[in-house]
């Protein structure tokens, strides 16, 4: 079977997404490699994605939905694990309940289009490695006006794993202790999935879609404050921030990029004044704040803009 030992669940967490659902549902349905179950978790929307969710339930049996309770604000760091999380318990609950093999887990923001050949690539590569633990796709942007561009290039070195499109071999997800309940969880867990020894990547020529701009939810702005404050809860130091801040501008060549970097820098120093509160976990004040591993990180941004150039 063309299936078999390859197959994954999906989890995405969705509020108010009645305009961006459909999109992602046409293009779960029409992949090459189907989840075994996919769970769509409704987090008190006030439109109509929860009708969504029931009438994609009707047409497929491996879709599913949950709903919670209603809450009164998008919060986009401590909650939204908890909603994942409870996604995430219910999946593997159902399947393991219903005697559904699996191997690997995915998860999904509600506000992405795949090509019909994504998830089979990635797994098929995960197949191939089974040193990598976490991958994803790379990331470009599908506008209102159908215009594609690469928001985020990828970078030789770059570890870090996409929050969307991103799937886990099922034995790092449960080594790493799943999705934690905290700021930046998938950030959290790529790096604790590297100090367990695992490797981790975007994939550059697997492509997935955005309907909008990271952190489209709240303004431009305030996505890119709060990155700021998260790489600060992260324990990230001041050259990684440089880093950062540089291959918005000129690597990745962003949309609007003196803006983002500006309101990053702004959310860090915010942080770093207020002696916010950082991750307790060690590993991963650890991995942030080394500079041998950002420098090496900037000077491969270098030699890629060098290159570029030339």
């Amino acid at each position: 079977m063309l299936n078999e030992g390859k197959e994954y669940i999906i989890i995405t967490p969705a509020k108010n997404e009645e305009d961006n659902l459909p999109g992602l549902i046409t293009s779960i349905r029409h992949q090459k490699r189907k989840p075994k179950v996919w769970i769509i978790v409704d987090d008190g929307s006030t439109d109509n994605t929860k009708n969504l969710i029931r009438h994609a339930e009707l047409e497929e049996s491996w879709i599913h939905g949950l709903i919670l309770s209603s809450t009164n604000t998008y919060n986009i760091e401590e909650h939204y694990a908890d909603v994942c999380r409870s996604g995430f318990d219910y999946a593997i609950h159902l399947a393991k309940n219903s005697n559904i093999p699996f191997q690997y887990i995915a998860l999904s923001d509600a506000d992405m289009l795949y090509p019909e050949t994504y998830f089979s690539a990635l797994i098929d590569f995960l197949e191939i490695h089974p040193d990598f633990g976490i991958i994803s796709g790379s990331l470009a942007i599908k506008d209102k006006n159908g215009i594609i561009y690469q928001e985020n290039k990828v970078i030789p070195g770059n570890d870090q794993v996409l929050g969307t499109g991103r799937v886990w071999r099922l034995a790092t997800f449960s080594q790493t202790g799943g999705y934690l309940r905290v700021r930046a969880p998938d950030w959290v867990s790529t790096i604790l999935a590297i100090s367990h020894g695992w490797k981790t990547a975007q994939i550059p020529d697997i492509i997935c879609y955005q309907t909008r701009d990271t952190g489209g939810k709240i303004t431009l702005w305030q996505g890119y404050f709060k990155r700021g404050q998260r790489l600060y809860y992260l324990n990230s130091n001041l050259l990684n921030i440089v880093n950062t801040t540089f291959d918005i501008i000129f690597i990745s060549r962003q949309k609007n990029s003196f803006k983002k970097s500006i309101a990053l820098i702004c959310g860090y120093c915010y942080s770093v004044i207020s002696r916010d509160e950082q991750i307790s976990i060690q590993e991963v004040k650890q991995y942030s704040g080394s500079y041998k591993r950002v420098l090496y990180l900037y000077i491969q941004f270098i030699r890629n803009l060098f290159s570029k150039d030339h």
